[in-house]
């Protein structure tokens, strides 16, 4: 067993590949999948009875494990999207991601792409933002497939602020926010190279906020009123 994330999964290393078995203390619930290390196809075992095989996190675990090699990462935050240009908001649990995606859904022109998972891949480079199947309590989910244009990194406040962070400091908040395969030391390394590289293509800031409109339009006039930079550019951030 290399990897222990019981009683939901473990990892076990096979001679050309990994395989992760998913509620192995669960008969009804058992399956397992086998992720080949020189790609080509994945392969999901289950019982000829089980009804919906996607049940638990094997999905996910193959998207961790998909993204890592081609240059991406599913981040913990809500998504947004809107003249072409994607924003992620992104926390940790009880951060405000829900409560964001709420209030962004009720102005005009934005699409929430997730209220609790997205994500960002290199491509053609720059960067992408996409939702995911995987939604939070809101559940808001769409395909997506836009320029990455900022991150924020949220924590409810007693007001509406903006600190604009270091590129290390946003490979660290990237880090906490984030579901890269931790089992994989090379899967590992690829998503600080991201990480880094996201950190210095993209602005990142931390936002305070409280929960009501007035976050919303504090966003939008540090934007200059739209969240497409290339239509009327970001003004500058505070320090």
């Amino acid at each position: 067993m290399v990897f222990d994330s019981a009683p939901i999964w473990s990892l076990h290393r096979l001679k050309k590949g990994s395989s992760f078995h998913l509620f192995d203390s669960y008969p009804e619930l058992r399956r397992t999948l086998f992720i080949p290390d020189e790609g080509g196809r994945a392969r999901l075992s289950f019982h000829a009875a089980d009804h919906n095989p996607f049940v638990g996190p094997a999905l996910e675990l193959l998207m961790i494990t998909h993204l890592a090699r081609i240059g991406g990462v599913i981040l913990h935050g809500c998504g947004i999207s809107s003249d072409g240009r994607g924003v992620v908001f992104a926390g940790e649990s009880g951060a405000g991601k829900s409560t964001l995606s709420q209030l962004w859904a009720q102005k005009e022109g934005i699409e929430i792409l997730s209220d609790d998972r997205v994500i960002v891949r290199r491509q053609n480079g720059s960067f992408r933002l996409y939702g995911t199947p995987w939604h939070g309590d809101e559940a808001f989910a769409a395909p997506g497939g836009v320029e990455l244009s900022r991150i924020f990194f949220i924590r409810h406040g007693q007001g509406n602020d903006i600190r604009t962070l270091s590129a290390a400091g946003a490979v660290r908040e990237m880090l906490k926010c984030s579901f890269p395969p931790l089992w994989d030391a090379g899967g590992m390394a690829a998503a600080l190279e991201l990480f880094h590289s996201v950190a210095t293509s993209v602005p990142c800031a931390e936002l305070a906020f409280v929960p009501d409109h007035t976050a919303m339009d504090f966003v939008l006039e540090r934007a200059g009123g739209t969240l497409n930079p290339g239509n009327h550019g970001w003004k500058p951030l505070p320090p």
